[in-house]
């Protein structure tokens, strides 16, 4: 999996390295960090940190949850030539945590070159397990390896690379031959070494006689419940790379008639952390080029029926395999989404680009659509660019609705429909700025309804012409406060349903009520209650006789979410799902509810549910991206999202089954 790329010092994000004719400039210098791992995730390790620096000043540093259903392993990140600087030296490391304990630190120091993209290979291995130490929170140094040294094979060595010698980055030298979505091979640790034969190790040198076939010579330590096991813990593995370049012992290597292993092979020998040292030639040599099996892996595979290595290996295909669909460029930093939903329509697929400028403005968002199924080369269309004081869109089953102009103007009503693919205005009387269609909206075949700023708050009900049919309700239970969501309109019972809210004036934290009114309803006093759930509400949906309900606490930095069924004629509201982690984008296809999930700053899954509650699973993951905006078909789930860095000029449309 590819995070994307980051300028150390000033250093730019970008999502892909790419290769350049003749006619453009040369590349800019860029090290793309390979993190592979020889324990089984999580079992051994279950989170990682990655920190890079200059100048003794932290430019980035963030963890990261790594496993099946998290960021998958292998990954890679790049770090871009810082520009004003292209020669200065810059420090990588690498912690690994089991528990949120450190296991491991890994600690390079490098340029990074001009006009070349490199590799740079910073492994979790178990062999430096055990070697650092946090002394406060997110201070990790070296236990054993003095200043300027890290882990390398358990033995110490200079941190210091010349970024001359590391090898040209080659995407399938980390993926087993794939690119990181699951189309790789891998190795099979146990079922490779199971049958292996145990050698007499000389402590003293760490080595043992060469065996006479090293074709395929594949080198192993038995260790208890670490590494890689059976599923029943009887065979546990730590397989070493087999090493065919000068450097640092980092696995192991012919030298003359034996082969020689890392000191600390033999250390955890007489230490009882290694039973055995095991060879094999059933498979062929394990390479650094092709990572091990496991569902953890984005390589491909789990290792649980075929064996082999880069020639013979596991076929991928475990777990979501997400695909990008198109990319966006923009002038600046450019995201897809945020206030600005995507949806699927008759045959198009709507969604809202939005660049921010140097001082971290939003500019105006820009309507764009793609025929659907895309077929490439995906064409994107420009719909409209939408002013500062838009609202909507809005999306019927063969149109999609927006509110456009400027304070103080006369708003325009604007249609497209996936035919047309291009704006069309329709004539808006002039409003009431007490009465406007805002992002909140909802939409039925006949009507749009919006909520007015006015106080107390009411529900505005408009033609699809855009002409005000009038206000439904004078007043809310809430009281005085905000309407924070309107629900799609019933057409069954004739109901739109909202959500409001005051202000706790003791705690600081909101009340919130869901309310209904009829849609034919004129100026009634006040809207009926529903329900209450706790704080904000993000999405209302109707499913029948029943609400579902996303609603956030945000009385704390946690921001957990929680999606509550109640019955539309009113009543209690009962948890479905409960503990996300700040979810957004509900939506409910079928019998399924599908959702974003992630950090308050970074949503970086896209979930599905059962709408009866139960699992929920992540069917696509962006730990390095915010993916901002969600749509279901009946075959598909398209997302949009951007890397996180904001010096990234391109915003994301991408796709899994669902």
């Amino acid at each position: 999996m590819r995070w994307g790329a980051f300028v150390v010092g000033g250093a730019v994000v970008a999502a892909t390295v790419g290769a350049c004719s003749s006619e453009q400039p040369p590349p800019q210098g860029e090290i793309i960090i390979a993190i592979q791992s020889d324990v089984a995730i999580t079992d051994s390790v279950d989170r990682i940190r990655l920190e890079i620096g200059a100048f003794g000043t932290l430019s980035f540093g963030s963890d990261y949850p790594i496993g099946r259903d998290d960021l998958r392993i292998p990954a890679t990140l790049g770090a871009l030539q810082r520009e004003s600087d292209p020669s200065a030296p810059i420090q990588f490391r690498l912690i690994a945590r089991k528990d949120g304990v450190v296991k491991m630190l890994r600690d390079v120091t490098t340029s990074i070159p001009s006009s070349r993209v490199v590799t740079l290979r910073m492994p979790i291995r178990w062999l430096c397990d055990d070697t650092a130490k946090e002394e406060k929170p997110q201070v990790v140094s070296a236990k054993r390896c003095a200043e300027g040294q890290t882990c390398i094979g358990g033995d110490c060595y200079a941190r210091e690379i010349d970024s001359k010698d590391l090898p040209d980055f080659v995407e399938g030298d980390v993926f087993g031959g794939g690119n990181g979505s699951g189309n790789g091979k891998c190795f099979d640790v146990v079922s490779c070494m199971s049958g292996g034969t145990p050698v007499q190790v000389d402590l003293a040198t760490c080595t043992f006689p060469k065996p006479a076939n090293l074709t395929d010579l594949n080198v192993a330590l038995k260790v208890t419940n670490d590494g890689v096991c059976d599923p029943t813990k009887t065979d546990c593995f730590v397989v070493l790379d087999r090493m065919t370049a000068p450097g640092p012992l980092d696995g192991w290597r012919e030298v003359g008639g034996s082969i020689e292993m890392p000191k600390e092979v033999c250390r955890r020998i007489e230490s009882k952390r290694v039973s055995s040292v095991v060879v094999s030639n059933g498979c062929p040599s394990k390479a650094p080029t092709v990572p091990i099996c496991g569902s953890w892996s984005s390589a491909g595979g789990d290792g649980a029926i075929v064996k082999g290595g880069l020639d013979g290996g596991v076929d991928g295909g475990q777990g979501p395999v997400t695909g990008q669909v198109v990319s966006v460029p923009g002038e600046s930093s450019t995201t897809v989404g945020t206030g600005c939903p995507m949806h699927a329509v008759g045959g198009a697929l709507f969604f809202c680009t939005i660049e921010i400028d140097s001082g971290g403005s939003a500019k105006p968002p820009n309507l764009k659509a793609i025929q659907l199924p895309p077929t490439p080369p995906v064409n994107v269309v420009s719909v409209a660019t939408f002013s500062g004081e838009y609202t909507g869109p809005f999306f019927l089953a063969d149109r999609v609705f927006w509110l456009d102009g400027s304070a103080g103007t006369p708003r325009q009503l604007r249609v497209a429909t996936p035919a047309q693919l291009s704006g069309v205005p329709v004539g808006l009387p002039q409003l009431n700025d007490l009465y406007r269609i805002n992002v909140s909206g909802a939409i039925d075949t006949a009507s749009l309804f919006g909520v007015t700023i006015s106080n107390p708050v009411r529900v505005a009900r408009y033609a699809l012409d855009g002409s005000l049919v009038g206000i439904l309700n004078n007043g809310t239970q809430a009281g005085a406060g905000v309407i924070m969501v309107v629900a799609d309109s019933d057409p069954v019972n004739g109901f739109v349903y909202f959500a409001a809210r005051t202000f706790d004036m003791v705690t600081g934290f909101p009340n919130t009520t869901i309310e209904r009114v009829a849609k034919s309803s004129m100026n009634v006093p006040v809207s009926t209650l529903v329900g209450t759930v706790p704080t904000f509400v993000q999405s209302i949906i109707i499913d029948g006789a029943d609400l579902l309900v996303l609603a956030r606490d945000s009385s704390n930095m946690v921001y957990t979410s929680a999606i509550y069924r109640m019955p539309a004629s009113g009543g209690a509201a009962t948890p479905v799902y409960q503990g996300l982690e700040a979810a957004e984008s509900l939506i409910l296809s079928g019998s399924e509810l599908f959702w974003l999930e992630g950090t308050f700053d970074k949503l970086g899954k896209v979930m599905r549910g059962p709408k009866a509650g139960g699992a929920a699973v992540a069917i696509a993951n962006e730990p390095l991206e915010r993916i901002t905006t969600l749509a279901v078909t009946d075959t598909t789930v398209f997302y949009g999202s951007s890397p996180l860095n904001p010096m990234t000029k391109q915003a994301n449309v991408k796709s899994v089954a669902r």
